[in-house]
């Protein structure tokens, strides 16, 4: 734990230092902080089907409908975004959940505009929950415009508590991607990513804090 603890610590610092080294032009330049405050309740469930006909019975969700906020500060750029999101859950198998939701985009860059937004999320579980992947496609929209907001992580999950892995962002015809580590305790996770972008739109690289609590 303390090799790992020094690992994070490490990669903090020189993530932090070469997130503030992109070009001015980039809008999400800079060393992030994104917060996350969310939960979901159990509207659907079914018994679990255990090999023990005698052991206790377990309930597993069905149907849920789940709601969360982000909010993403970049202090250097001095950019505040929220997003919220909310919509049912629904388990269709042991290894897929799929989240159809709606929601809003405040003050979403690069122009600061406030829009609509409509989400699918998908959650594919593999190897007993070795490995996730995980799928999020957002349409942005208002009077005048849309945007679209794309996001995919694939995760290694050799610990309850630990997940490493990849992960790619799209906004409209841009795309970054990078590694990422997080830890997990509870409803608690926190987590830091890494992000390149090589396109004229994007070229850069910055990292992303992430502390979320999820009920």
């Amino acid at each position: 734990m303390k090799k790992i603890g020094l690992l994070v610590l490490l990669l903090s610092c020189l993530f932090a230092f070469t997130g503030l080294a992109q070009a001015k032009e980039f809008p999400w330049q800079g060393a992030q902080i994104q917060t996350v405050v969310g939960g979901e309740a159990t509207i659907l469930s079914e018994d679990l089907k255990l090999d023990d006909p005698s052991a206790p019975v377990v309930k597993k969700p069905v149907l849920a409908w789940r709601g969360s906020a982000h909010l993403l500060w970049i202090p250097e750029s001095g950019t505040a975004m929220i997003f919220t999101y909310t919509g049912p859950k629904w388990y269709a198998t042991d290894w897929l959940w799929i989240s159809p939701q709606g929601g809003y985009a405040g003050a979403f860059a690069p122009d600061g505009k406030d829009m609509g937004l409509v989400s699918l999320w998908l959650n594919f579980t593999m190897l007993d929950g070795l490995l996730t992947l995980f799928l999020e496609g957002d349409g942005y929209f208002n009077k005048t415009d849309k945007n679209y907001y794309g996001y995919y992580a694939l995760d290694y999950n050799p610990l309850e508590y630990l997940n490493v892995g990849v992960h790619g962002e799209q906004v409209d015809k841009g795309v970054m991607f990078g590694p990422h580590v997080g830890f997990t305790k509870g409803p608690w996770h926190v987590g830091i990513e890494y992000y390149l972008g090589f396109q004229d739109i994007n070229r850069g690289h910055n990292v992303r804090f992430v502390n979320s609590l999820y009920f």
